[in-house]
């Protein structure tokens, strides 16, 4: 599990192991993660440490 990029069995906790709300959930996190990467080269172009400390804190 030490090379897991996910917790499968902590998500399961909070889900009830329902796959299919598993992998919505997940699918949500992605789009989510994607957008922030984005927002974070921006805010690097930008040198903004406050909105670099929210982005980061979201993700």
């Amino acid at each position: 599990m030490a090379n897991a990029l996910v917790d499968l069995s902590h998500l399961a906790r909070y889900t009830g192991g329902n796959k299919i709300l598993n992998t919505e959930i997940l699918k949500l996190f992605d789009g989510q993660v994607s957008e922030m990467v984005g927002q974070l080269l921006v805010v690097l172009e930008q040198r903004d440490a406050r909105k670099w400390r929210e982005v980061t804190h979201t993700i």
